[in-house]
């Protein structure tokens, strides 16, 4: 990726990228838990974290997110 492109993709002087955790009990709610307040805080984008959890939970939270 190009730094214009980036620029382009991110026009906010630093973009700053949250991450989504899946895990403890109800590890999709949690996501989305997470991702309200960055929505609220003006991130620019998520990247999703699966280290506790199995593919399955990952396909439905990524659907999930989708769409949001």
């Amino acid at each position: 990726m190009t730094l214009d492109r980036f620029r382009n993709l991110f026009p906010q002087r630093k973009a700053i990228i949250g991450m989504l955790h899946l895990s403890g009990n109800q590890p999709v709610e949690r996501a989305l838990e997470e991702l309200a307040i960055y929505e609220v805080e003006g991130l620019a984008g998520v990247i999703v974290e699966n280290y506790h959890s199995n593919q399955h939970t990952l396909e439905i939270a990524l659907a999930t997110i989708k769409q949001r």
